[in-house]
């Protein structure tokens, strides 16, 4: 699930509140831009795959909460 934050950086997890996955800027893209960028949709396609992609979702603890 993607998370805005306050200066419209768009990350692909709420948990990312730093902006270290920074997909856009919702001020300047159009979220549908975003959502088809090749950075996030290599995120979906890792997750789909049971590939943890980004470093920051590698050290992800919250995903144990699924297993």
């Amino acid at each position: 699930m993607i998370a805005i934050l306050v200066d419209g950086t768009v990350v692909p997890c709420c948990l990312d509140a730093e902006g270290q996955i920074d997909l856009g800027n919702i001020y300047t893209e159009d979220l549908n831009s975003i959502l088809c960028s090749k950075r996030f949709t290599d995120i979906i396609k890792g997750f789909n795959d049971n590939q943890l992609i980004e470093p920051l979702c590698q050290k992800c603890t919250y995903r144990n909460r699924f297993n």
